[in-house]
């Protein structure tokens, strides 16, 4: 509980960054349980906000993972930027938090980032960006925008392609059969007719996992296989 804590980090601030064999912090606890009292109490103490695991984690790649667009709570990943998290910290699958917000749809907490100079852009060791995450990603929340219209409108590449496959997120949106957001990464430049790395289309990916609406919206718009 906060009182213990707070008696232990009293009776030696080093607490606050004591690291288990792989890597997990106080703050790394305390983040991934979306504790604020107990992050800003150790926060305060000098815990290092930048913290990695193993894996390469930071408390801000915890926070972006437990954040709900349901109920958005922008508090804890507030208190670990005023501390000098950095919001381009890679995990060691290059993923950044910006990456896991796109990933949820969380619209809110990927506009924090990005105010606060997240990389629209970045990739992932496989090279999807934030951008290709959102296309496959959660729905919105009830009366919520897609959030990859907040990339796109902050210089997101919607042509950009992963370094195997060569998806496009148009690729992705297309294979998932999301006909609104296929709708979208067109208005904005989306290449109808880019190969993957077998020579597929978005219509033939559509075509291939039987998303008939979306092979004909792309048809219709004069797609090729």
């Amino acid at each position: 509980d906060l009182a213990t804590l707070s008696q232990q980090l009293t009776a030696n601030p080093k607490v606050a960054n004591l690291k288990d064999n792989t890597g997990w912090t106080p703050l790394h606890l305390a983040a991934s349980q979306g504790q604020k009292e107990a992050m800003s109490l150790l926060l305060s103490s000098g815990a290092d906000a930048n913290a990695q695991m193993e894996n390469g984690q930071t408390p801000l790649h915890l926070v972006s993972l437990k954040f709900s667009p349901l109920r958005p709570d922008l508090a804890p990943a507030e208190a670990l930027i005023a501390r000098g998290a950095d919001v381009n910290a890679r995990d060691i699958d290059k993923t950044t938090a910006l990456h896991l917000a796109a990933q949820a749809n969380a619209d809110a907490l990927a506009q924090l980032l990005i105010a606060k100079g997240a990389d629209v852009n970045a990739k992932t060791e496989a090279g999807y960006t934030p951008l290709h995450l959102a296309a496959v990603g959660a729905a919105p929340a009830p009366g919520k925008d897609w959030v990859g219209k907040l990339l796109v409108a902050n210089k997101a590449d919607v042509n950009a392609r992963t370094t195997e496959e060569k998806y496009t997120p148009l690729h992705l949106a297309a294979g998932f059969g999301n006909e609104q957001i296929v709708a979208y990464l067109l208005s904005q430049g989306a290449d109808l007719n880019a190969k993957d790395y077998e020579g597929a289309t978005p219509l033939g990916l559509a075509k291939r996992h039987g998303h008939k609406g979306v092979a004909k919206f792309l048809s219709e718009r004069g797609a090729r296989e």
